[in-house]
């Protein structure tokens, strides 16, 4: 599951001080050949290479992230689509009852369960 993954290598799509203390994100884009651009802030912290510095001195601004919390029908369209893309949140379009998602912390992990 994508949350066990993020929690593993230390970063996660919410920017936060989780690279020895400095502003990082996990960027896909690192892993890239060559990485978007030129690799400039990934390895954050010696972490892993997709977890890319940003915010702070010559790095990218940190992009954007939802919280991925609250009752999943009251998400935006962006926010469910980050949501699925980055943790593998899914909604249903129908009435039904949506689950509940805990709050997710500064790391970006809930402390609650997410569906399968």
């Amino acid at each position: 599951r994508k949350k066990e993954f993020f929690q593993k290598i230390g970063c996660s799509p919410h920017p936060a001080r989780s690279c020895y203390g400095q502003m990082c994100f996990f960027d896909e884009t690192c892993a890239d050949s060559p990485p978007a651009l030129g690799g400039l802030g990934c390895w954050a912290g010696g972490i892993n290479i997709q977890c890319r510095f940003c915010g702070f001195d010559q790095f990218p601004d940190c992009p954007p992230a939802h919280e991925c919390a609250g009752e999943c029908r009251d998400w935006g369209e962006d926010e469910r689509r980050y949501c699925n893309y980055h943790f593998g949140l899914k909604c249903p379009n129908d009435e039904k009852e949506c689950p509940q998602y805990d709050v997710v912390d500064r790391y970006g992990y809930s402390s609650g369960v997410f569906p399968k």
